[in-house]
């Protein structure tokens, strides 16, 4: 019985959204903007094929790019391991020998309640601290608590992995238009 609470307990525990916005540019050394357009389009067309996942817009002219786009990642809640949905808006910009990136609406949800989940609350319950503000603030029953060490422990990992998913679509993009070759065969 206390299994099914503290189950019930996490699928409540997160429940506000969390709208993130990143940028940054990466040089892509010896390619030039319409190749690094043309590759870009490519990556998406090669990782994105989730029916959420689609192109708004493709503007060849001024190579701007923009996506809508889902990755997935396992996380754990309450000791039971759920596939974490990050869900983005994606604008690349590409100019020679660089490109521009800017997230926005990045929401994060659970794969099976469909749940969104704040990535800020898990940054802030990843201490006992910030655990204990939180069931406070929630009017969390104490019975329902749990070891506040090992969920402070493993809300730190779940953030470590949330804050990452980002970073690592542009790290796979980067990836991407480095090893692509400027070939005319």
């Amino acid at each position: 019985m206390k299994k099914i609470l503290l189950l019930v307990a996490g699928l409540f525990f997160l429940q506000m959204g969390y709208s993130q916005e990143l940028t940054g540019v990466v040089p892509v050394e010896g390619k030039t903007a319409n190749k690094l357009f043309d590759f870009a389009r490519e990556w998406f067309a090669l990782n994105f094929q989730s029916s959420k996942d689609e192109v708004k817009l493709a503007d060849s002219s001024n190579r701007v790019f923009i996506v809508v786009g889902e990755r997935r990642a396992p996380v754990e809640i309450k000791g039971i391991r759920v596939t974490m949905k990050m869900s983005f808006t994606l604008r690349l910009e590409f100019k020679e020998g660089r490109f521009k990136y800017e997230f926005r609406d990045i929401d994060y949800r659970n794969a099976i309640t469909n749940q969104s989940h704040d990535i800020e609350t898990f940054k802030e319950c990843s201490t006992v601290s910030g655990l204990e503000a939180f069931y406070k603030r929630n009017s969390i029953p104490k019975f329902l608590e749990g070891k506040k060490e090992q969920i402070a422990a493993t809300n730190g990992k779940n953030y470590a992995v949330l804050k990452a998913m980002p970073q690592d679509v542009i790290d796979d993009l980067t990836h991407f238009l480095k090893q692509k070759k400027n070939e005319n065969w």
